[in-house]
């Protein structure tokens, strides 16, 4: 027997999550880095329309893929600093970004089965399947 879990959309709410995880991750960076719980979820929803548009326009095929995400989540940790007015980010943003996808879902009863990392990754491949056709297998 053969079962497909289909991760957004079938057992989960993907909005719920995104949500969920958004509102763990202000308070979290708000309490370790300070800064404004709100400044840090606006910050958060305008890296993630570069974060994708950045998916979008990723070398897919030159590099590995874990390699690209890397470096996307790293940026988008740092991209939400500089948006949310908070100086200094993390010399070593991918850790920290990291170590945040570990604690949000943990803490926070919407996101608790799947980490940001999983659902950008989801997200990537989503969208370079509709911009590149199939994609393939990881």
């Amino acid at each position: 027997m053969h079962v497909l879990l289909d991760l957004y959309g079938v057992l989960l709410d993907h909005e719920k999550m995104f949500r969920g995880y958004r509102e763990r991750l202000a308070e979290l960076l708000t309490a370790r880095f300070g800064g404004d719980p709100d400044a840090w979820r606006r910050a958060h929803d305008e890296a993630w329309v570069t974060y994708v548009q950045r998916v979008n326009a990723a070398d897919w095929e030159s590099r590995g893929y874990a390699d690209v995400v890397d470096d996307l989540d790293a940026r988008h940790l740092v991209e939400m600093f500089d948006r949310a007015g908070v100086r200094a980010p993390p010399t070593d943003a991918l850790s920290v970004s990291r170590k945040l996808e570990r604690e949000a879902p943990r803490s926070n009863g919407s996101a608790r089965r799947a980490t940001k990392s999983t659902s950008r990754r989801e997200a990537a491949r989503r969208t370079m399947r509709r911009s590149a056709g199939p994609a393939s297998p990881i």
